[in-house]
C-alpha cells in the first residue's frame, strides 16, 4: 500500500505538524513567565472566621496594580503580623466589641477603635505589597508574600489561630 514515496508524504506531513504542535505546547508552558509587581493596598478590613466571630488575627486586603497600561485588582487575606511586629506572645489581635458595635485592634502599645481607624493605622506601616501575576493574563494574580508567610506560620505552629 505505501510502496511509492507519494503515499508517505501525506502521513509524514500530518505527523510532522502534530509533532510540531505538541512540541510548541510543551515548550510554551515552560516559557510562560510569572512577574512581580508592587501593588497598592486600597482597603483593609478585619477578617472574622466562622469559628471565632469575635476575635481574629487576620485582615482582608484589596489591592490594585498596573500592567500593560491597565489596572488589575485582587484580594487576599493576610495575618496582622504582616503589618505589625509584636513582642507579646499572642501578637496583635482584633476583637469585635459588641458593646460599642465596632472592631478594636489591640497591640503591644495601643488600642485602636473602629474599622477605618484600624485601616489607617495599618496602612501607616505598609501600603504596598508584592504581587505575582502571569505575564499573559495579569488578571490571574496573587500576593507573593503569602506563601512564605504560610510556611513560616506552619513552622512556628501558629497557623491555627
Amino acid at each position: 500500500m505505501f510502496s511509492s514515496p507519494e503515499h508517505w508524504i501525506i502521513p509524514a506531513v500530518i505527523l510532522g505538524c502534530l509533532g510540531a504542535f505538541l512540541l510548541l505546547r510543551l515548550v510554551g508552558r515552560r516559557f510562560r513567565k510569572n512577574r512581580l509587581a508592587e501593588a497598592e493596598i486600597d482597603r483593609i478590613a478585619p477578617f472574622f472566621r466562622n469559628q471565632s466571630p469575635l476575635k481574629t488575627q487576620w485582615v482582608r486586603c484589596s489591592y490594585s496594580f498596573k500592567s500593560r497600561k491597565r489596572t488589575y485588582r485582587g484580594q487576599c487575606v493576610l495575618p496582622l503580623r504582616h503589618f505589625l511586629k509584636s513582642v507579646v506572645p499572642p501578637g496583635p489581635v482584633i476583637i469585635y466589641d459588641v458593646r460599642i458595635n465596632m472592631p478594636v485592634l489591640i497591640t503591644d502599645d495601643a488600642r485602636i477603635v473602629g474599622e477605618e481607624t484600624i485601616e489607617h493605622h495599618l496602612l501607616g506601616f505598609f501600603n504596598m505589597i508584592r504581587v505575582r501575576y502571569h505575564a499573559r493574563d495579569p488578571a490571574q494574580n496573587g500576593v507573593a508574600e503569602i506563601e512564605s508567610l504560610r510556611k513560616s506560620m506552619i513552622k512556628n505552629g501558629s497557623a491555627g489561630s
